[in-house]
């Protein structure tokens, strides 16, 4: 899982490139962690239906404008495609350092501002201690 293996779409209209280009990253992404109720849990078993298969990232004038997700995940909209991050994601600029940081949080689900979860069918999980939430949902540095 590398910043490397993103395939890199520059779209062109008349050979003039346009302002857009997207970033796909074709992998097996495998949530690990949860956070429900503020409390930080482990991910022991999750069906496969909850992998992930990849994201697609588009920018906009080099700027982060959206990420697509491939496949489930209770922080995508499930009506676009759309994973929600907060505004202040949106227009930073999509690095090796931000893919690591995107892999870590599409790897967490943040169940307490979610569009669904998995049934209890599909997840077991164990409670951790809770220092992760106040270093990953606190941090205002972008």
């Amino acid at each position: 899982m590398n910043f490397e293996d993103c395939k890199v779409i520059k779209p062109c209209v008349d050979g003039l490139p346009l302002v857009e280009e997207t970033y796909i990253y074709e992998g097996q992404i495998t949530p690990n962690r949860m956070i429900k109720n503020k409390e930080l849990y482990e991910i022991i078993y999750l069906d496969p239906f909850w992998v992930l298969s990849g994201f697609a990232v588009t920018l906009e004038n080099g700027k982060m404008e959206r990420i697509t997700i491939f496949g489930h995940h209770p922080n995508k909209d499930w009506k676009t495609g759309l994973y929600c991050m907060p505004e202040r994601k949106i227009g930073l600029e999509f690095n090796r350092s931000y893919f690591n940081i995107l892999l870590m949080n599409l790897k967490t689900y943040y169940l307490d501002n979610c569009h669904s979860e998995p049934f209890s069918s599909q997840v077991t999980y164990k409670k951790l201690k809770s220092m992760y939430i106040q270093l990953n949902q606190g941090d205002d540095n972008g």
